[in-house]
């Protein structure tokens, strides 16, 4: 282990000797660290990823190992933006609720079958009706604690006891998806697929994957979108790519925009 992760380790107490390879990829190394300190041992380690070439990766204690070893890495990601990427999510999308979203759905932007799925009220309980018009957009910036929530305790917001940490050879952040090859079961897209948009989101909020656990990927954000049409945009495209977190989570992509504005972490969780 070279010297600079070696006194960043040693600076939050931990051993460097604690971090052993994969047994399916030696090339990552992993430690056991408290969950207290995870989140600003994460934020020390990614400063440095540039000159270790080392990207950061919180997971739980209890994980498999799926590493798709230095090929998966390396290999070329498909090209395109966002929506272009997502293509096979949304035709899917489209087949599935036809019904409520329309025939016409598929000549329609992401950000106009996203307004259609909300006033159909598609994933409202049955005893709710859709709105009769839009909930207002919040005037005032929520505080939002830069943090992961997989790592928390739900009801007590408290850290995990312990944390896997991850340490992840990686040229760009966005490689250490395919590197654990998460993603490609179910709905989930596959790991190549998650990683270019990753890549895209990287350009334009800086968006970087701090938190891959079986079904669950964190991201960091360091430049949040700050308006309503962007909120919106980026909600429809988080929508196609997760539809758990609005028909299980925030029940229209209105709610998803608005948690997304200015708000430094975004969640996606796939069954």
């Amino acid at each position: 282990m070279n010297k600079l992760l070696t006194e960043t380790l040693g600076r939050f107490g931990i051993d460097p000797s604690a971090f052993t390879p994969y047994e399916e990829d030696p090339g990552i190394i992993g430690a056991t660290v408290p969950g207290s300190i995870a989140v600003a041992l994460w934020k020390s380690l990614r400063q440095h990823h540039t000159a270790t070439g080392l990207w950061p990766v919180i997971r739980l204690v209890e994980f498999e190992e799926h590493p798709g070893g230095a090929e998966a890495a390396l290999a070329p990601l498909p090209k395109g933006d966002v929506p272009s990427l997502l293509e096979p999510q949304l035709q899917e999308l489209l087949e599935t609720f036809e019904e409520l979203l329309g025939p016409d759905a598929a000549g329609l932007t992401l950000s106009e079958i996203a307004m259609r799925a909300d006033r159909s009220g598609m994933f409202l309980p049955d005893n709710e009706s859709p709105p009769s018009e839009l909930s207002p957009w919040p005037t005032e910036a929520p505080d939002v604690e830069p943090t992961f929530l997989e790592i928390r305790h739900r009801g007590t917001n408290a850290p995990a006891e312990q944390v896997h940490l991850a340490l992840v050879p990686a040229k760009q952040p966005w490689d250490a998806i395919p590197r654990l090859q998460f993603g490609g079961w179910n709905s989930c897209p596959s790991p190549d697929v998650l990683a270019a948009v990753a890549r895209e989101w990287n350009s334009r909020y800086g968006a970087v994957p701090a938190v891959i656990t079986m079904d669950v990927l964190e991201f960091h954000v360091e430049r949040p979108p700050t308006t309503e049409t962007e909120c919106m945009q980026l909600a429809a495209e988080q929508f196609v790519l997760c539809e758990d977190i609005v028909s299980q989570g925030m029940l229209s992509i209105r709610n998803l925009a608005a948690a997304l504005w200015r708000s430094p972490n975004w969640y996606f969780w796939w069954d």
